[in-house]
C-alpha cells in the first residue's frame, strides 16, 4: 500500500512539473518615450530595414524569419529599404533554436507533457536610425512540446503539425516569431 501511494505521488509531481513546460511563451519589452510621443509606429519612419542573424543557422531560421517579416510588413505599408537613414531598423538575433525530437514528441510526448519539445529565443530591437534611438525593445523565449492552446492563436496550423518533422516545426515556430515581432508594436499602438 505505502510504495503505491509514493508511486502515485511521484507520478503526479512529474505531470505538474512537465505540464510547467507546455507551450511557454515568455517575453519581456521595452518601449522608449519618444514612440509614446508618436501617433504609431508608421508617424516615426514609414521605412523599414530587417537584419535578422543567428547564432547557428542549422535549421535556416535566420532567412525563414527575415522573408516572413518582409512579406508582414509590406503588407502593413511599410517600404523595405537598406541603408535609409530615415528607417526603423529591426534587428533580430536568434540566440538558439531547437525543433526538439518529433519521436518523441510522437510517443511520450503524448503521455508526458514537454518531451520532444521545440524552443525559440531570440532578440528584437526596433531602432530609430535618425537619431540612433531603441523604440521597442524586447526577448522572447517560446517553447512548445505538444497540444497548446495558447500558442494556436498565432497561426492556422492544426496541433498536428506540431507532431511534424524538423521543416514543419521550423516553418510554424518562424510564422509564431514574425506575428509576435509585429504584435510588439501592434500592442503599443493599441496601448497609446
Amino acid at each position: 500500500m505505502m510504495s503505491s501511494t509514493k508511486t502515485i505521488i511521484k507520478g503526479v509531481i512529474a505531470l505538474v512539473i512537465s505540464f510547467l513546460f507546455i507551450g511557454c511563451a515568455t517575453s519581456q519589452s521595452k518601449f522608449s518615450k519618444k514612440l509614446y510621443e508618436a501617433d504609431n509606429l508608421y508617424a516615426i519612419s514609414q521605412y523599414v530595414e530587417i537584419n535578422t542573424t543567428s547564432s547557428n543557422e542549422k535549421w535556416g531560421v535566420a532567412p525563414k524569419l527575415s522573408k516572413s517579416l518582409n512579406e508582414k510588413f509590406k503588407e502593413r505599408g511599410y517600404e523595405i529599404v537598406y541603408g535609409e537613414k530615415d528607417s526603423i531598423k529591426i534587428n533580430v538575433h536568434i540566440e538558439n533554436f531547437n525543433p526538439g525530437n518529433q519521436a518523441l514528441r510522437l510517443s511520450i510526448g503524448q503521455i508526458i507533457p514537454g518531451v520532444g519539445g521545440c524552443s525559440l529565443d531570440y532578440n528584437v530591437e526596433f531602432l530609430d536610425v535618425a537619431n540612433e534611438e531603441i523604440l521597442i525593445k524586447n526577448q522572447e523565449k517560446i517553447r512548445y512540446s505538444s497540444f497548446d492552446p495558447v500558442l494556436s492563436q498565432y497561426d492556422e496550423y492544426s496541433v498536428m503539425d506540431y507532431l511534424g518533422g524538423a521543416d514543419t516545426v521550423t516553418s510554424r515556430m518562424v510564422k509564431i516569431a514574425t506575428e509576435k515581432i509585429l504584435r510588439s508594436a501592434e500592442c503599443w499602438e493599441e496601448e497609446h
